[in-house]
């Protein structure tokens, strides 16, 4: 209010505006109300406190509950993950451990038309090209060569999805594959040597 008015109500002055002209001032009647105010909020505040320490002591004498109740929903969704990976890839596990590599019409999981749809990738413009290839003991090599955008690449990155995506459990070779290494027997090596 005006300072030339400010005797009409009586109150506790706290504070005065920069020109001086205007005073801000608590009415004492409002005094006791406000002093209830603070004490309430602050019986509140305290007593939220004592609930949140309260929980969380609960909550840490379970924590080992809570720890396995983690690993079981990791698991969860890894098995129906993998259940719908299955399912989009229309593929089979094959039989792990032999020193045999043996594909038949394998495809990279990425280029799989149900795995693109999926994953909101574009659909392809042409058909893939199927990959059937046999490495073992008596044929341990093989070179791969041809013209860029021949799919060298694309073999190289199939054959390295076969040991380690059936490991974890998630399939992606058509049905009529047989063999596929625990590890990788192989070893890449790309470039050109010119003499």
């Amino acid at each position: 209010m005006r300072v030339d008015r400010k005797g009409s109500v009586p109150g506790l002055v706290l504070d005065r505006s920069s020109s001086g002209a205007t005073v801000f001032l608590e009415p004492f009647e409002v005094v006791s109300l406000n002093n209830d105010f603070v004490e309430a909020d602050r019986e509140y505040t305290q007593a939220v406190q004592a609930f949140l320490r309260d929980l969380l002591d609960r909550l840490r004498a379970r924590r080992e509950d809570f720890e396995r109740w983690h690993g079981f929903q990791g698991e969860a969704d890894e098995i129906l993950a993998l259940l719908r990976w299955r399912a989009l890839c229309d593929g089979v596990l094959p039989e792990l451990g032999t020193s045999r590599l043996h594909v038949l019409e394998a495809r990279h999981p990425l280029l799989l038309p149900a795995v693109r749809l999926a994953l909101d990738l574009e659909p392809l413009d042409h058909d893939v090209v199927p990959l059937s290839l046999e490495l073992d003991e008596s044929r341990p090599g093989l070179v791969i060569s041809g013209s860029n955008t021949g799919g060298k690449t694309v073999v190289l990155k199939t054959v390295g999805c076969c040991p380690p995506w059936p490991i974890r459990g998630a399939p992606f070779l058509p049905k009529r594959v047989p063999n596929c290494p625990c590890s990788a027997p192989y070893m890449p090596i790309s470039g050109i040597t010119k003499p």
